[in-house]
């Protein structure tokens, strides 16, 4: 359906104008594990439901850091860029393109194609599944309710996490659901031989988007 609502700072939510019928309603944050179940609804009925969340199991640097992040993870990030192996964006581009749905920033990114759906989600994918069927994955039956097409859809990584990798009826990532001005950089590789060794793994054929949040807003 496309239906999306954020909730406020307690945690409270409300999703008004849903047609009877059984609906996948996926609940994500970054940071942690999010969630994907179907309900069933009937006309003009009310249902409560509480979401219980996992953080990821994240490992925090010790590195001090002040003003713009300063950490382990960035100097590996700046590393990679000095080679030029890859497409980067730093954190001085994406404090021009503040306020903008990161979909819109990656647009421009080579090799890379912003698969759109009926509603408000867009999804990262390789421009080669634009000219073969052979690298295609499919998307889970949720995501192709709501537009999602058999595309070459990279693999997501945030903080180090694999969010994405094109595992049998996986959902699909909403790359809008994270915030431009929270991120401290990007990395997109286009092909496997391309990738870092620390996320070169089997199956990852449709290349990789790396997203670097910031450890101070």
């Amino acid at each position: 359906m496309g239906l999306t609502v954020r909730t406020n700072v307690s945690g409270e939510y409300v999703v008004t104008g849903i047609p009877a019928g059984e609906h996948a309603v996926s609940v994500r944050h970054v940071g942690v594990v999010g969630q994907t179940i179907k309900i069933s609804f009937t006309n003009n009925e009310t249902i409560e439901r509480d979401f219980v969340l996992t953080s990821l199991p994240l490992v925090l640097d010790t590195v001090a850091t002040v003003g713009l992040v300063s950490s382990a993870r960035m100097r590996e990030f700046e590393e990679r860029r000095r080679i030029g192996i890859g497409h980067f964006i730093t954190q001085d581009d994406l404090a021009r393109q503040h306020g903008r749905l990161l979909a819109d920033v990656l647009r421009r990114v080579p090799g890379l194609v912003i698969q759109p759906g009926t509603g408000s989600e867009q999804w990262v994918a390789n421009s080669r599944g634009q000219s073969t069927i052979v690298l295609n994955r499919t998307p889970d039956r949720f995501a192709r309710a709501r537009g999602a097409k058999a595309a070459c859809y990279a693999d997501i990584y945030v903080d180090g996490t694999l969010v994405y990798g094109g595992r049998k009826d996986e959902p699909l990532f909403d790359i809008n659901q994270l915030i431009v001005q929270d991120i401290a950089g990007i990395e997109y590789y286009a092909g496997a031989a391309q990738l870092p060794a620390r996320f070169q793994r089997t199956g990852a054929t449709c290349g990789a988007l790396l997203v670097w949040t910031r450890a101070e807003r």
